[in-house]
This record gives C-alpha cells, sequence and structure tokens, in this order.
C-alpha cells in the first residue's frame, strides 16, 4: 500500500519545481534502475506492480531498500509511460565531478526535446565521451524522459551540468554545422576538444558561435533537409575518437 504522501511526492517529481524542491527525481525501468544502483545513485524508494513481482521471483537486488508494491492499476497512475515495466524508483539527483577540461566534453546548445537529450546521452556513453554540458534554455538533464531515453547511461556519466563560460574556455570549441565548416573526414583528431552541436530547429546561438575556434560539417550526398541531431552526434564522435 502506498501512502498519499509518497503518491503526491512520486508525481511531484514529474515536474521541474517538484524535482527542484525534493532534489530527487524518477527512474523508471529495470535496466535503468539496475544501473543507477550498481553506480550508486543513492535510490530513496521503489515501487513495484504486482504483475512485476509474479514475473520476477528474485527481488534479492533490490531488498536493502525500501520497496512498496501497488496493483497495476495504481501503478499506471503513478508512471507516464503508456506500457509501464512495472518498477520505479526515487533517486537523489546524483553529485557529479567537475568539468575536466583534460577529458573530452559534449556540449549542447538551445537543445529542447527530452528524447533528443537521452539518446545523445547514451551516444556520449557508446562513444566513452562522460562529459556533457547544457546551455541554461535546455531541457534538463533529470527530466523524466530525458532519464528514460537514456536507457541507464545517464548514470555512467562523470559530468552532467551547465558549464560557466570560464570553463568553457578551457577546452578547443569545435561547432558542428551543416552548411559551414571542414568536411569532418578531412581533418586530424583534434585535441582538448569540446563539440558544440544547438538544436535542429535553431542550429547554435549567435552568442555560442562568439566562442567556438572551428567548425566541422558533414557531407550531404541526398536531399536530406537535415539530420536528427543524435544521429550527427553519433556520426562526429565516432570521426573525433576514431
Amino acid at each position: 500500500m502506498i501512502s498519499k504522501i509518497q503518491e503526491k511526492r512520486i508525481k511531484s517529481l514529474y515536474s521541474k519545481k517538484g524535482r527542484l524542491k525534493n532534489n530527487n527525481f524518477i527512474i523508471e525501468g529495470k535496466r535503468s534502475l539496475l544501473t543507477a544502483i550498481h553506480n550508486g545513485v543513492n535510490i530513496k524508494n521503489i515501487v513495484l506492480n504486482k504483475s512485476f513481482t509474479e514475473k520476477n521471483k528474485n527481488l534479492i537486488t533490490y531488498n536493502k531498500y525500501k520497496i512498496t508494491v501497488v496493483d497495476d492499476k495504481c501503478f499506471g497512475q503513478l508512471s507516464q509511460v503508456d506500457s509501464p515495466s512495472g518498477i520505479l524508483a526515487e533517486a537523489a539527483i546524483p553529485l557529479h565531478s567537475k568539468l575536466n577540461p583534460d577529458f573530452p566534453l559534449v556540449y549542447l546548445d538551445q537543445v529542447s526535446d527530452p528524447g533528443n537529450l537521452g539518446t545523445i546521452i547514451r551516444t556520449c556513453d557508446w562513444f566513452g565521451i562522460k562529459q556533457i554540458g547544457i546551455s541554461p534554455n535546455s531541457v534538463e538533464f533529470y527530466n523524466p524522459k530525458v532519464v528514460r531515453s537514456s536507457m541507464g547511461s545517464h548514470f555512467n556519466m562523470k559530468y552532467l551540468g551547465t558549464p560557466s563560460s570560464e570553463d568553457l574556455n578551457k577546452f578547443n570549441l569545435i561547432g558542428a554545422d551543416f552548411n559551414k565548416g571542414k568536411d569532418i573526414n578531412d581533418i586530424s583528431n583534434p585535441k582538448n576538444w569540446a563539440l558544440v552541436m544547438g538544436s535542429e530547429a535553431s542550429g547554435i546561438s549567435k552568442t555560442m558561435n562568439k566562442k567556438i575556434s572551428s567548425y566541422v560539417k558533414i557531407e550531404r550526398f541526398g536531399k536530406g533537409e537535415s539530420l536528427n541531431i543524435g544521429v550527427a552526434m553519433g556520426i562526429v564522435l565516432h570521426r573525433f575518437t576514431n
């Protein structure tokens, strides 16, 4: 049985205001939660539906946490997923390490789509990039849709935050632009780099463009107007990390 207080608190974490107030966020899905546990994320409590407990008899991994079991209907009211997995947790928003200019950084300028940000986090994790920065007007890292889309890759990151101008100036800022710059196949591997990408709708802001030292582009061979930012990110990171 879930208390009214707990139910209200969980539902509040779907809003930015609620996350800031409680300093907690929602993790939904078995894989994401197991990755969070493996990386030492502070799990406050776990909610399971009855269907999950019937399909997963061995719950020893979760036994050290406070567990609440609810019926499927109640769980559906707690979840924002169309087909809930049956497991979610409240967790404390992690404290990340300071930004380290000795390691690569991906910086996202004005990226507002949660699904895109989650995909980018997964892509960075695949290529071993452990530092991601966002501009103040981007979607936040612990938005539930971002967390779900990242499939647990959130918890493999060393830095997720909004770096200051001073911190950004410690990097060789390279902008990705479809219309200007060198073809990614014609550049040598950059050093001390931060890859800057803007939203598909508006690109990199004028303010950020003033800080960028060079640009790279992905050559277009067809008639497509643009690439999804997550796809473009994967192509550029494959070149930068190769």
